[in-house]
């Protein structure tokens, strides 16, 4: 059976279709896609986010093959919109994920909702575009952040996460 959820395909496989009512699974990585016979959707779930005190969804929405330009914008803000009513919480994208469109189009799909609703996790170090910029060194990070901000429209970021280790940057 498939599915087509925000213009993404997805194929159901029936896991034990003599036990009752068939329980079937999204066969991609979407752990939230579980449906009964009945399309009855399960509860997010939360954990902690390491060993601090942040709790996030345990599926997260992904920017990189969609936002950035798998799909159209208006797409993209409907499944964002969609992902936090259905109880995602965490958002994750990079500065250089469509050349910053990605951060774009989350950052504006977000407004919509309470700072307190969702968390965002971005990542730096490829160059974004056409800049040359790229690395993690103590003036790029601050660089990258501010723009990273700007582009998402927040006064901060949840999660800011190196993409590579860079060679030219020592670890001190």
């Amino acid at each position: 059976m498939q599915y087509t959820v925000c213009g993404v395909k997805y194929y159901l496989r029936i896991i034990s279709p003599s036990a009752g009512p068939s329980r079937c699974v999204l066969s991609s990585r979407a752990r939230d896609g579980i449906l009964n016979a009945n399309q009855e959707r399960k509860q997010m779930q939360y954990r902690r986010l390491g060993n601090g005190p942040l709790t996030v969804s345990e599926l997260s929405f992904g920017t990189w093959l969609t936002v950035a330009g798998g799909i159209g914008r208006e797409q993209a803000t409907r499944c964002i919109h969609t992902a936090v009513d259905h109880g995602i919480t965490l958002f994750d994208t990079a500065n250089q994920y469509g050349a910053g469109e990605a951060e774009r189009v989350l950052g504006e799909a977000l407004k919509a909702f309470p700072r307190d609703r969702y968390m965002v996790a971005t990542k730096l170090y490829f160059p974004v575009g056409d800049e040359p910029d790229k690395g993690l060194s103590a003036a790029q990070i601050r660089k990258q952040l501010d723009r990273s901000l700007e582009r998402l429209r927040l006064d901060s970021i949840d999660l800011y996460q190196c993409h590579r280790f860079d060679k030219d940057t020592p670890l001190e």
